[in-house]
């Protein structure tokens, strides 16, 4: 009681005494013949302005500044900068808040100053330099602007940018631009932005030690050669963490860039740099290189990544000594059927991979199978072509690609329960192939589920999920005799276009679902639409004259348990039926849907959260929701007890004659040895 009384009197004084300080100036020397790397730091916020701008290009601008604000003084010397400090600038939404401009002779130091709420035209920001060498910008917050925070365009050398915050902007934190130079990027923080730092087209720069979390994009840079990029802190960004785009001879030496959204380093074609000494943990693509070449990648970790490396059309890297434990994801996978020589990715090469098995033949087909696949922004998940083979593709997920799976001048595939979704193009593409099954695979978010183009023939395309892309199928001019039939169209912006010939939208008996035409199904009542289905695009004037109608909500049949069965600490098993067009989930739950259990076949009930029930009524609820977003429960109550002994049963085999068909039943009588009889009722 003691201890809690003395530390609410410390935070009393200290609450009353803070706010004396901070509205309190100190001067404690007037003496400014000091070196520039003396900083002695008053309290942001001394002074107020709604903007500075000094162009150097003006005679007498910097000296005439000095002269008219107490908030800056030196002579411009290197042993005596032009300061600028300790003003707070709010910009009222207007142009930058202390813009520097044509100032390359004299130096000047900016810090502990408070910018924000600058303009959001060109190059707008909290501080902007332009055209301007031998600035320091340190301990500055150039936070909540709605473009840039700190940005130095057009000729910007041998500037120092230390120490800055720049959070919370809308566009980019810094940004450095066109000819920036030899200049000094360390200490920094910018977090919470769409980017966090962004450089292009500028070299030589000593980049390091920087924090850029928790943005869209980490570090971006482009077309800028020889800087030095080392021990800056890139995580939690939502797309990638750090970006090299037409980047030379770049040193990316000792950086952390972990438990990124997408990739934690990406180069696209930039060549001859050294990548070493990083750690590199927990994003979705540790290292990936595109059009790449000749790069050094040595002594990197790069633990628990969805994939370690990625080279996708590069040449003559070298990659050593990198610790690439515990990735999960399998990288884009391409095969040429007719190709030979070394390193040839052919059948023979697919048959060495362990993803692959079979021997390409009707009976024996190769089989890709339950393969998780991010192209990582690259052109295929998997790209076939070439092929004459038997062979299958079933159960892989395939995301973030350009397309999901292309096939090019193949025959006699099969494409079965494969998830192509998420990609930028097209979820599943055919080109120059024929006699393909395309089935029960799901295809949604793409811009086309499923595309065929340049002469796709007599292929079948049945049981797939198409839903939420621009276009769900297409048949380009020249894909003639296919036939397409219990598919189901959903949220698609238009379902299927058809520039073929003689291609089928249904079956002898079923067509297929569109989200736009369910109904009426009356005369007959046999689930299929009583008008045809007249609205697919195209100049084919293509109709599916058997439309899957709506069936409503799933049918939930809850064979066992029966209600009031009896089961001990063992959990019991469970048999039900669920009748619908198309079962999306199916899941129970014990606790009313606070926590559930996801199935696909009966079972048994979760033993672990059986356990942790008391005894007593338990009601199992079984749900099932349909791929049209349709949900049904039913439930069943039973009764868990902890003391039911030894089951013995009698099973009774019931024989009955009616209309001269024999119905053979079985009966269950259970005869539970009591250990408590107060607690068990017969």
């Amino acid at each position: 009681m003691k201890s809690n009384t003395k530390k609410l009197a410390i935070l009393l004084v200290i609450g009353l005494v803070f706010p004396l300080i901070l509205n309190y100036n100190f001067n404690f020397s007037n003496n400014h013949n000091h070196k520039p790397n003396v900083v002695n730091l008053k309290k942001s916020g001394g002074y107020s302005e709604s903007f500075i701008h000094i162009d150097g290009s003006i005679p007498g601008n910097w000296s005439d500044t000095v002269s008219t604000y107490s908030w800056c003084d030196g002579s411009g010397t290197w042993e005596d900068p032009y300061i600028i400090e300790n003003v707070t600038v709010d910009c009222g939404g207007t142009g930058s808040g202390i813009l520097i401009e044509n100032s390359d002779t004299d130096y000047f130091i900016i810090r502990n100053c408070t910018v924000y709420n600058a303009g959001d035209v060109n190059w707008d920001g909290g501080i902007l330099l332009e055209n301007v060498n031998n600035g320091t910008l340190t301990n500055n917050n150039c936070s909540n602007n709605p473009k840039y925070g700190i940005a130095l365009v057009n000729d910007c050398d041998n500037n120092t940018i230390s120490g800055n915050t720049a959070n919370n902007n809308s566009l980019m934190g810094m940004r450095f631009d066109s000819d920036c130079n030899y200049n000094n990027i360390s200490g920094n923080t910018a977090n919470n932005n769409t980017f966090g730092i962004y450089i292009t087209n500028s070299d030589n720069n000593n980049i390091s030690g920087n924090t850029a979390n928790n943005n869209d994009y980490g570090i971006e840079i482009h077309n800028s050669d020889n800087n030095k990029f080392l021990n800056n802190i890139v995580n939690y960004n939502n797309r990638f963490g750090v970006y090299f785009a037409s980047s030379d001879w770049n040193s990316i030496m000792g950086n952390t860039v972990d438990d990124n959204a997408m990739n934690g380093i990406e180069l696209a074609s930039a060549h001859n740099n050294t990548i070493t000494g990083n750690t590199v943990n927990r994003n979705l693509g540790g290292l990936l290189l595109i059009f790449s070449n000749d790069n050094y990648i040595s002594e990197n970790v790069l633990k628990n990544n969805g994939l370690c490396i990625f080279e996708y059309h590069c040449t003559d890297n070298i990659i050593e000594n990198n610790d690439c434990s515990g990735s999960t994801l399998q990288a884009p996978i391409e095969i040429d059927g007719s190709a030979t020589g070394i390193g040839a990715h052919n059948w023979m090469w697919a048959e060495s991979q362990s993803w692959c098995s079979g021997a390409g033949t009707w009976s024996d087909p190769y089989i890709i199978e339950n393969l998780d696949i991010n192209g990582l922004g690259t052109e295929y998940g998997i790209n076939i072509q070439n092929s004459d083979v038997f062979f299958i593709i079933q159960g892989c997920t395939i995301m973030n690609s350009f397309i999901g799976i292309h096939l090019n001048n193949v025959n006699s595939s099969r494409l079965i329960d494969n998830n192509c979704s998420n990609n930028y193009e097209q979820g599943i593409t055919l080109r120059y192939c024929d006699n393909n099954t395309i089935s029960g695979n799901t295809a949604n978010y793409n811009s086309n589920g499923i595309y065929l183009y340049h002469y796709c023939d007599n292929n079948t395309i049945s049981g797939n999920i198409i839903n939420k892309n621009h276009i769900g199928i297409t048949f380009d001019t020249g894909c003639d005799n296919n036939i397409i039939y219990q598919n189901f169209f959903l949220k698609n912006a238009i379902h299927a276009f058809d520039d073929g010939i003689g291609n089928t939208w249904n079956s002898t008996t079923i067509g297929n679902y569109w989200d736009n035409w369910t109904s009426p199904d009356i005369s007959p009542l046999d689930g299929i639409v009583d008008v045809p289905y007249t609205y697919i695009g195209g100049s084919a004037g293509s109709i599916d004259y058997l439309p899957i109608a709506e069936d409503g909500v799933p049918v939930i049949v809850i064979n066992s348990p029966d209600p009031g069965d009896v089961f001990g600490v063992s959990a019991p098993s469970f048999n039900v039926i669920v009748t619908d067009i198309k079962i999306d989930s199916m899941w129970y739950s014990l606790d009313g849907g606070l926590h559930n259990y996801t199935f696909t076949v009966n079972g048994t009930i979760d033993q672990s959260a059986w356990a942790a029930l008391p005894e007593g009524n338990v009601t199992i609820t079984f749900y099932a929701k349909d791929i049209i977003g349709n949900e049904a429960f039913e439930s069943v109550v039973v009764t868990k007890t902890n003391d039911i002994g030894p089951v013995i049963i009698i099973t009774i085999i019931i024989i009955s004659i009616i209309g001269g068909a024999a119905l053979i039943g079985i009966g269950y009588i259970y005869f539970k040895k009591r250990q408590n009889p107060d607690r068990i009722s017969e």
